[in-house]
């Protein structure tokens, strides 16, 4: 009798959900990849029409129909670090960065020692690991500094259409950057085969057209009503901003991520002191 009722149950409960919790594509794309289909309207709306995103900004719940600017950013993020071995791989020129700042850091702590006259054997410290850790805890703090600089860009620049809150400023700001990290997030794939020289000037392309992304996105967003003098130099104006605030919050992150390295390189020459 037990096991009937328990069969009731069961199905009592399969058909309370199938009636008021529905589960169909949009919960299927957001189990896959962590997008659900209103997150690839908000993409594309932002892209292709991207003075109606905007609009929506203005407004407390994005007019009901849009991912939040910032939140869509979080998820390429998501995305590119949840792939970083494919892209950062024993073999990547992302790796080979940080293997070679470590190294430059163990070379600068010998030479500061042959200067003062005295002998320092690093050989136990291992350039490869360390550069390893030198990569997760950049890609671990960095997400935070650039969400944290460009709030504080969003604090401090006010040159929009119209005068605007801080959150919707930060709103602003995020929607230019996110088309512009969609090319950030493909091209670093399509970086792969790039080494050395090769790796650095495709480097100055991707940013290049990073920026010229961003500039459009904004010329066709937050200016889009601005006469087209003042649209195109704002445009500019916060895309530049932009790039730069960004450029900062890498060399931040870069910065502390080097703190445990040399930590570590200040142990060994206490211990051999």
């Amino acid at each position: 009798m037990g096991l009937d009722e328990n069969v009731f149950e069961e199905n009592s409960l399969s058909q309370e959900l199938s009636i008021d919790h529905p589960l169909g594509r949009d919960e299927f794309l957001y189990d896959l990849i962590g997008i659900n289909i209103i997150g690839l309207k908000s993409l594309g709306v932002l892209i292709k029409n991207p003075v109606d995103y905007f609009k929506a900004a203005l407004t407390p719940d994005w007019e009901g129909k849009y991912w939040p600017s910032m939140r869509m950013w979080f998820g390429l993020m998501t995305m590119l670090i949840g792939l970083q071995f494919i892209w950062a791989s024993e073999s990547s020129e992302m790796t080979a960065m940080f293997r070679t700042m470590s190294g430059v850091i163990a070379d600068g702590a010998e030479a500061a020692a042959i200067r003062n006259g005295e002998t320092l054997d690093l050989t136990s410290f291992d350039r490869v690991e360390a550069g390893k850790k030198m990569f997760k805890t950049y890609i671990f703090i960095y997400p935070f500094f650039f969400v944290l600089f460009m709030c504080l860009l969003g604090f401090i620049f006010r040159g929009w259409e119209q005068k605007l809150p801080f959150i919707a400023r930060v709103r602003y700001i995020f929607a230019i950057i996110v088309p512009g990290s969609i090319v950030g997030l493909v091209t670093t794939f399509l970086m792969l085969p790039f080494k050395g020289q090769a790796f650095q000037i495709a480097s100055f392309v991707v940013m290049f057209l990073v920026f010229m992304v961003y500039w459009i996105t904004a010329y066709r967003g937050a200016y889009a009503t601005s006469p087209k003098g003042s649209r195109i130099g704002m445009s500019f104006v916060i895309s530049l901003l932009i790039m730069f605030t960004l450029t900062i919050a890498q060399f931040i992150s870069m910065m502390l991520a080097v703190i445990p390295i040399g930590s570590e390189i200040l142990d060994m020459i206490r211990l051999q002191r």
